[in-house]
């Protein structure tokens, strides 16, 4: 059972394996191992949640999911909605979900954190960590060290997380209140953010398993790189592009395609790169 001790001002109880930094940063410690974050919120009827905004601290960090559930405390509740998520240093950043997600009720938005990754400093190299604000509502912000455990932070304090709202498509993942979702039936693939500098993500949802290939054009059609040529399994995945080529070279900036093949179909997304 986790011990918890008193952080003045801005927390009731934080646990051990967590640190914070002024102003108002939360992350882990160094060598904390799983780290999780979460705040709930209540989904507008007939929307959804088509990605997060929240405070970011280091854009070096890579969070290696964000996820989505109605309740806490069984991994197998959730859906992952984003993988290896950067953002920009001590600015508010966001990310759009691999598919928008809908529910009638309550439901957490999960931050996963790098392992080992910790807290060091604000901005730039300082490790991963993510905004709070003493804003005196009651929405819920929770924090664990293995997921199953949770607890929460001072009343009226919260991460700074905020849900982007969108109409219900035909991508839309409908959870029930068991958590369970029901993923699309179709192949999809996008590309966040773009422009991009320097990293872009390329998400794509597979309705069944399949044989995928992810390949990086110029515009003059010659290949740049192949990021993915394996067998991935139903759902929804994600890889990062930096701009690098096979030969190990920075890219210069301008117009890519993206071309991402599931089976006999294939999915082409133009991406700038920005110098």
């Amino acid at each position: 059972m986790k011990h918890y001790f008193l952080l003045l001002i801005l927390f009731a109880f934080v646990a051990p394996g967590f640190c914070a930094q002024d102003p108002l940063i939360l992350g882990a410690e160094s060598e904390a191992g799983d780290c999780w974050f979460a705040k709930v919120f209540e989904c507008p009827e007939g929307q959804a949640l088509s990605g997060v905004r929240w405070y970011n601290n280091d854009q070096n960090s890579v969070f290696p999911g964000i996820y989505v559930a109605t309740t806490l405390g069984d991994i197998e509740e959730s859906v992952l909605v984003a993988e290896n998520v950067t953002g920009n240093s001590l600015t508010m950043s966001e990310v759009n979900f691999t598919n928008s997600v809908s529910v009638e009720g309550d439901i957490y938005i999960i931050f996963k954190f790098p392992e080992d990754s910790g807290l060091e400093f604000n901005g730039t190299g300082g490790g991963a960590g993510i905004g709070v604000l003493k804003d005196g509502s009651s929405a819920g912000s929770w924090m664990s060290g293995d997921y199953y455990v949770w607890c929460s932070l001072s009343e009226g304090v919260n991460f700074e997380i905020t849900p982007i709202i969108s109409e219900i498509g035909e991508d839309t993942l409908i959870m029930g209140r068991a958590g369970a979702a029901v993923l699309p039936n179709i192949f999809s693939a996008s590309c966040y953010p773009n422009p991009f500098n320097p990293v872009v993500r390329i998400d794509y949802n597979l309705p069944e398993a399949e044989h995928v290939e992810i390949e990086i054009f110029d515009i003059q059609g010659s290949c740049v790189i192949n990021l993915k040529d394996e067998i991935m399994p139903r759902g929804n995945h994600s890889v990062l592009w930096n701009g690098m080529s096979a030969k190990g070279n920075r890219v210069s900036s301008g117009q890519y395609l993206v071309k991402v093949s599931a089976g006999n179909e294939s999915l082409v997304n133009k991406v700038t790169l920005l110098k």
